[in-house]
């Protein structure tokens, strides 16, 4: 409900539709860089991906997605996982809680 909440608020203050959805990823995108790491690893982060808006692979890295990614693995033990971070200047708050369809960032935003 809060990333609803979040994209809804988004879209209104910069009047755009959220609906160009990640279904399948590019070559060059974040899954292909994991794949270093394992192509099995790689194929659970784009099922993670799947249906988040494209620009989340934009506004952040690939270290912040395979950190969601960790996060939205450890649901499985608890339901809700928050991570706050300090940076100098700003926090970044991480929220990801568990959904009828496996796990989505919440508010992965600083």
């Amino acid at each position: 409900m809060l990333l609803q909440l979040y994209l809804a608020t988004s879209n209104l203050l910069t009047h755009s539709l959220d609906s160009n959805r990640l279904h399948a990823l590019p070559k060059n995108s974040f899954g292909a860089t994991a794949c270093t790491n394992g192509c099995e690893e790689s194929a659970k982060i784009e099922r993670f991906l799947e249906g988040f808006p494209r620009r989340y692979l934009g506004v952040h890295s690939a270290a912040e997605i395979a950190n969601h990614f960790g996060l939205c693995q450890c649901l499985s033990i608890e339901p809700v996982q928050i991570e706050l971070m300090s940076a100098p200047h700003a926090l970044s708050l991480t929220l990801l809680t568990a959904t009828g369809r496996g796990c989505s960032p919440q508010s992965p935003a600083s």
